[in-house]
């Protein structure tokens, strides 16, 4: 009996740690604000997705809103009353985040350039032209970009990050594909589909 019983948790210990991974990376159901953060910030789960091109690292992320709240407002206890705020004033946008990076390690303004003309055209791309050349394909529609922000790091990284939102043309899920048409850096068109069976499986977030 005694040997049953040290077998049963040995194998529970062994399985504990598979079943939460099972559980961030497959659910469905509800999750706390601390699983639902690594929830989307699992690539498994099809919210995170990454490309290649030329030299130069492409990464997307879907933020639902429930996600925007837990961040911006830096907590892990929401109320029912903040997630219904963020629903009425942002609601109706698709949100990402958008990261460029360069394989070289040097900052992305800087890779490749030849004098600081083009350091400076670059940079003037990135702060207010960018957003031009930035679609999402859901559906037959073509969405044009509705908000852009692009994040300075004054060269501190090899990557910069743009924030970025486009009008929903639909409540219902659906594929969606992202694209990036470049002007800048050499590399093309940068399209990234997010599936809509990660849309269909978002968890709900628990709160208070």
């Amino acid at each position: 009996m005694n040997r049953i019983v040290h077998h049963a948790y040995r194998y529970a210990g062994i399985f504990a740690p598979l079943m939460a991974v099972f559980v961030l990376s497959g659910c469905s159901g509800s999750l706390d604000a601390k699983d639902y953060l690594r929830w989307v910030e699992n690539a498994e789960n099809g919210m995170v997705k990454e490309t290649s091109l030329g030299g130069f690292d492409f990464r997307l992320q879907h933020k639902p809103l429930e996600y925007i709240a837990l961040q911006e407002e830096r907590t892990l206890k929401p109320t029912t009353g903040l997630i219904r705020k963020f629903r009425t004033e942002r609601g109706g946008l698709y949100y990402f985040n958008f990261r460029i990076a360069s394989k070289t390690g040097q900052p992305i303004l800087e890779t490749g350039k030849n004098s600081k003309k083009e350091y400076h055209r670059r940079n003037d791309y990135f702060t207010s032209e960018m957003q031009h050349d930035l679609f999402l394909v859901a559906g037959k529609d073509t969405i044009s970009c509705t908000l852009y922000h692009f994040e300075h790091n004054h060269g501190l990284a090899p990557y910069n990050n743009m924030v970025v939102a486009f009008a929903k043309n639909s409540e219902e899920t659906q594929d969606l594909q992202f694209v990036y048409a470049d002007k800048v850096l050499g590399v093309g068109p940068v399209k990234i589909t997010l599936k809509k069976s990660a849309f269909d499986h978002l968890p709900k977030l628990m709160t208070h």
